[in-house]
């Protein structure tokens, strides 16, 4: 089922998922009275790291820049909730 929802490579949630996550996010801010934040990465001229370098170490940068990302959102979720 995770495969469903989740990257096979990066574990983030996928498309879908992500749809479905801000749907309800976006439900319970309004519900609460409260916003909503969306970071939205683009990896500019990727193609040129899986051209030059190869899709081993395209897929390496991949892992690495969801890693990252979710560390700096835990930080942020355990910030907010002190």
């Amino acid at each position: 089922m995770k495969l469903a929802y989740f990257d096979a490579l990066t574990g983030l949630p996928n498309r879908e998922q992500s749809r479905n996550r801000l749907a309800s996010a976006v439900a319970a801010a309004k519900q609460h009275g409260r916003s909503v934040a969306v970071l939205y990465l683009d990896l500019d001229n990727f193609k040129r790291v899986n051209d030059t370098l190869g899709h081993a170490v395209g897929d390496e940068l991949l892992c690495l820049v969801a890693s990252r990302n979710a560390q700096f959102a835990a930080r942020g979720r355990r910030r907010r909730s002190r």
